[in-house]
């Protein structure tokens, strides 16, 4: 509702529940009803990214949700889990056992580019493959992950390079997620959406799934799972 009186195009008020219009701080309720979701998972939650349109509650109100959220949800720890608008999440994964039989001698790293995303165009087939490509070029990273043009696709890039160690060419995957973000582009009844309007493409609501596995050589390989509701 205070994102809708910055002008927001796509704002009705049916999408609004009823249950946060008879109150004065209907922000507040939201919070806390989304905390409740999260609870029984947030032990599971890597970390948390802000979003414009959390930032433009913040601009309007002097009061961040995303914070409070992360604190609702990890109290003192939220600042190790919250990455702002965009980040870099680095996971490192520990072979139990190497070939000669020491444990966790090896030790494997992943980077990720986080970012809550970027304006990309919602009518080209191509054009937000374009933009995250262009984007990601100048993040050193093996998965960039973004989200805001609720486009729900993934795709990778193979690229070149020299092991001055064994003296080999070796090739590197990268690999781009953009998050579907459950947005319904069209309506279900008569009413015309924001996005129908304006001729969007519809979307795939869902979400990625991103599976890692590291062969006893040291070759990882990664699977992504495209779920769509």
């Amino acid at each position: 509702m205070i994102v809708a009186q910055t002008g927001d195009k796509r704002f009705k008020a049916s999408q609004v529940d009823v249950k946060y219009l008879g109150i004065d701080n209907p922000v507040d309720k939201q919070i806390e009803d989304y905390c409740d979701l999260l609870w029984p998972i947030r032990d599971r939650i890597v970390c948390m990214m802000d979003s414009n349109h959390h930032l433009t509650i913040e601009e309007k109100t002097g009061t961040s949700p995303t914070r409070r959220i992360g604190y609702n949800l990890w109290g003192k720890d939220a600042e190790s889990h919250l990455l702002g608008y965009s980040g870099f999440l680095v996971t490192r994964f520990y072979y139990d056992e190497d070939p000669n039989g020491r444990k966790n001698s090896r030790v494997k790293t992943l980077t990720w580019s986080l970012c809550h995303g970027i304006g990309t165009g919602g009518k080209t087939e191509g054009g937000f493959v374009t933009t995250l490509g262009h984007d990601a070029t100048f993040y050193d990273a093996d998965v960039h992950v973004y989200g805001h043009n609720h486009q729900l696709e993934s795709w990778d890039r193979v690229v070149l390079g020299v092991d001055h160690h064994a003296n080999r060419v070796i090739s590197k995957k990268i690999t781009r997620l953009n998050s579907g973000s459950y947005l319904k582009s069209v309506s279900d009844d008569m009413t015309t959406s924001y996005g129908e309007k304006s001729r969007f493409r519809p979307n795939s609501l869902g979400h990625m799934e991103f599976s890692v596995k590291f062969t006893k050589p040291a070759v990882e390989t990664y699977y992504v799972k495209r779920m769509v509701l």
